[in-house]
């Protein structure tokens, strides 16, 4: 299961009502990521591309920090969010190294 889908689920077993702002906000920040990967990569030059990857990069930190406000409110089980925050950590790495690879290859220059 890929994070987006993990967090979706995760938000599907809690009560919308109650936090309603904070659980769009992490609906949002979580579409957003795969969003701004996909755009990126329909641009015409790395520069680009390398520019939707670090909103993508932006896009993470946020949903981090949301996933900790909702530990910290205990609003959402340890386990899931560690596990959550693990994806994160592992998708902000593969981010970051495809980042240095464009800016290496020049990749679409």
């Amino acid at each position: 299961m890929n994070l987006i889908e993990y967090i979706w689920n995760i938000l599907g077993e809690l009560d919308h009502f109650k936090y309603k702002f904070l659980f769009d906000q992490i609906g949002r920040s979580s579409l957003s990521i795969d969003s701004n990967i996909a755009e990126g990569f329909t641009k015409f030059s790395s520069k680009d591309f390398k520019k939707f990857l670090q909103i993508s990069n932006g896009s993470l930190a946020e949903l981090e920090t949301q996933l900790k406000v909702c530990n910290r409110l205990k609003l959402i089980d340890n386990n899931k969010v560690d596990q959550a925050l693990k994806d994160c950590y592992l998708l902000k790495s593969k981010i970051i190294s495809l980042v240095n690879y464009l800016q290496r290859v020049n990749y679409k220059n």
